[in-house]
């Protein structure tokens, strides 16, 4: 195999014994593989923070010893989509040439050349539609850019959160508008489509009387999430697209795309308006259209502008996505340069004052749960010592639950945004039935899913051990409930105390199955100490 096969099986193997799919017995570091064919396969490894799993691939033997990769896809019967995903991905990762020296860029740029893709999920390159020649026109790997596309839609079914178009489009598109809005067909109105959705759709577009008008005079870069678009002197531009990765299609469901301005507006309003939450930037969502037909009901046409991280960087300010912290960068982690200079302990309670403490704060405090995955999650850094935290993607990631909200008077109006938000079911958009599903959202996208790689990478480089790394994040929050009693009991609601927590199982869908995981909370151990703090 060569290494990105050997990544893809990596993280297959990892995630299907994390969330046991698959039978197998754990001894002295090595895990023996029950196959459906009766055989077994054996790889080293161990078992780390909630009990991931973290393989030595180079070790995988099976009866007759060393295996192909789908040699082993077949042992595991994994079914034929799945297998075209992970074929694609280890052919897409394997044409994803990693840039040298990264941690010399900062904000978007990084965000580009941050090529791994997701950590956990085997399935991080699959981009099912994309062509290899879209993979390297269209995807960040190769540094490529390419301006956006600008067509007139019928204007009876499409919305625009924006109240004048005009005013709108010049404003972030400058002079070169003006020649957009005179060719616009009357009864139609703007918007931006990402090049490759055009090329997707075109001739079911010309039947719906969409009219192209013409491309941005602006050349824009794919970010590592593919559909949003960046430019070094605009703000970012999320488009639609009708590619899959991992286990979604970069679709924009209109609901979303029409309440992304409220939702973000509503963050914003908690963040500003509470000391605790000093330093915390949201970056807004400030605007978003949609087109909605028959033909086009699941947000194949949405587009949310969004703030840019640079733009509120002061001159000694860095900003990186956080998931920058715990790849490979020649031979150390990422962020070993700055753990060497201010020393392991103190830069990682740092982090965790900067990142956890407010994230928890929002949720706590306020009931809001945000999705703090960590490519959505960027670190300012001041001259490499952590000092604040943007938050960002709010559209279809924020979860409350409305008897738990501090001030649930303050929500958005709904309602009034989309008719979808008129009779919608519990856990369905964003309002849950219970804080334990707030809870969830949690301690999977900041803790089972993010931050437990980072703990990992640290310990495999000798720099902390994970215990002592979980050791330091209960200490902080420690910290920060002696400072605020009033939410000792809220927590305990929450449920953040229990001894087990739930955590999504990723990969249950592919084998038609529908679960949730039991993992251990690291702060079980010290239990009593917070039990002691919610109690009095």
């Amino acid at each position: 195999m060569n290494q990105s096969e050997k990544r893809v099986i990596r993280q297959l193997l990892e995630a299907l014994l994390f969330e046991r799919l698959i039978a197998y017995t754990f001894d002295d570091g090595v895990f023996c593989i029950s196959c459906q064919d009766g055989s077994e396969m054996v790889i080293h490894g161990r078992k780390s923070a909630f009990g991931r799993i973290r393989l030595d691939i180079g070790t995988i033997r099976g009866a007759s010893g060393n295996l192909t990769f789908n040699e082993i896809l077949d042992l595991l019967s994994i079914t034929e989509p799945f297998k075209d995903e992970l074929n694609r991905t280890a052919h897409f990762s394997a044409d994803s040439p990693i840039l040298d020296h990264r941690r010399m860029l900062n904000g978007d740029r990084l965000d580009s050349a941050l090529s791994e893709g997701h950590p956990y999920h085997p399935s991080f390159k699959s981009r099912i539609g994309f062509t290899q020649k879209d993979h390297r026109c269209f995807g960040p790997e190769y540094g490529q850019s390419f301006p956006v596309m600008i067509a007139a839609f019928p204007k009876a079914y499409l919305q625009q959160s924006f109240p004048d178009e005009k005013t709108f489009f010049l404003k972030e598109f400058g002079t070169q508008a003006e020649y957009w809005l005179k060719q616009c067909p009357e009864g139609s109105a703007l918007m931006p489509v990402h090049p490759w959705q055009w090329q997707h759709f075109e001739h079911e577009l010309e039947a719906e009387g969409v009219v192209p008008i013409g491309f941005t005079d602006e050349y824009y870069y794919a970010s590592q999430s593919v559909r949003t678009l960046w430019h070094p002197d605009k703000n970012h531009v999320k488009l639609s697209m009708n590619m899959k990765q991992t286990s979604s299609m970069r679709t924009i469901q209109p609901e979303n795309a029409l309440a992304a301005p409220h939702v973000s507006g509503w963050l914003s309003g908690i963040v500003e308006n509470d000391q605790g939450l000093e330093g915390v930037k949201i970056l807004k969502e400030y605007a978003s259209c949609t087109y909605e037909s028959d033909r086009f009901s699941g947000g194949e046409f949405s587009a949310i502008w969004r703030e840019s991280p640079e733009s509120f960087c002061s001159r000694n300010e860095s900003v990186i996505p956080m998931n920058a912290l715990a790849v490979e960068e020649q031979g150390d982690v990422f962020a070993g340069h700055w753990i060497q200079t201010f020393g392991a302990e103190a830069w990682v309670r740092q982090l965790i004052r900067c990142f956890v403490i407010p994230v928890l704060h929002l949720f706590i405090r306020h009931g809001v749960a945000i999705e703090a995955h960590a490519q959505n999650s960027l670190l300012v850094l001041e001259n490499g010592w952590p000092k604040r935290i943007m938050l960002r993607d709010f559209h279809d990631s924020v979860e409350y639950c409305h008897h738990f909200l501090a001030d649930p008077a303050d929500l958005p109006d709904f309602k009034s945004i989309h008719p979808s938000f008129n009779n919608w079911a519990l856990d369905e958009y964003y309002e849950m039935s219970s804080p334990a599903l707030l809870t969830e959202l949690i301690t999977d996208t900041l803790f089972v899913y993010h931050l437990s790689d980072f703990s990992y990478a640290l310990e495999r480089h000798q720099y902390l051990k994970e215990d002592r790394f979980w050791e330091i994040v209960h200490e902080e929050i420690v910290q920060w409930l002696d400072c605020h009693p009033d939410c000792q009991k809220r927590m305990d609601c929450a449920g953040l105390l229990k001894k087990e927590w739930t955590a999504e199982s990723l990969l249950a869908s592919k084998w038609g199955i529908d679960q949730t995981l039991c993992v251990h909370n690291p702060f079980a151990d010290q239990r009593e100490r917070l039990i002691q703090h919610v109690s009095s």
